[in-house]
């Protein structure tokens, strides 16, 4: 029997949501134990690659100095994004370390104010920029954003569908729309209603995937 252990990262967790699953191809919902130590490994790979990243990024972060020119902070401030969706893919057990990557972040929007002095332009910028990264912060909360938003997914672009329509938290896929543009929406309906009403026929009854697809339907809500 296949176990979900707690430090379970975004590869073993995707793996299990297939599991008996009819939303999945009828080959992916029985993974072998092959798969599920490969799975593991992947995990395991990430949480090395994130605590490497991380102890680089608050090196950098701490040795941050006033006027330092504005690339080397754009690029400070790119790592932090790209550690905290690499991060928030991985789960609960780097949580501490999210959070560290959100308090450096103001310190470094410290540093940079401390620099532009009283040029209002350059304070207008430096607050869009540190609302905009509050509201990233706010949708990786959501594990399955973190997922679909890493350069390397384990969530397959034929998988995507029966993924959203599996999602067990409302508010999780309501923040998944705004990753999606009313075209590609579109596509997702199409493809939900035509997947659900097939598996209906079948005589399979999937309420929640129903339900998911009603808030697929909703416009999103930024």
């Amino acid at each position: 029997m296949l176990e979900l252990l707690p430090q379970a990262g975004c590869w073993e967790r995707h793996l299990l949501c297939k599991v008996n699953n009819f939303l999945f191809p009828e080959d992916r919902r029985n993974p072998s134990a092959k798969e599920m130590l490969q799975a593991r490994q992947q995990d395991q790979q990430d949480r090395q690659m994130f605590a490497e990243q991380f102890h680089l990024l608050v090196t950098d972060a701490m040795a941050l100095k006033p006027n330092v020119p504005s690339e080397v902070v754009l690029q400070l401030k790119e790592r932090m994004e790209k550690l905290s969706i690499l991060g928030s893919s991985i789960g609960p057990s780097v949580a501490k370390e999210i959070t560290a990557i959100y308090k450096l972040h103001s310190v470094v929007a410290q540093t940079i104010a401390q620099s532009i002095g009283e040029d209002t332009l350059a304070k207008t910028e430096l607050e869009n920029e540190a609302a905009a990264f509050e509201l990233h912060q706010s949708l990786l909360q959501h594990p399955l954003v973190a997922m679909l938003l890493r350069p390397e997914s384990p969530i397959l672009e034929n998988e995507l569908v029966p993924t959203l329509l599996s999602e067990e938290n409302p508010e999780c896929l309501a923040a998944v729309l705004c990753l999606f543009d009313a075209v590609q929406l579109g596509e997702l309906r199409q493809e939900a209603t035509a997947l659900l009403s097939s598996l209906t026929s079948a005589g399979k009854h999937m309420p929640l995937a129903w339900n998911n697809l009603e808030i697929l339907k909703k416009p999103p809500s930024n």
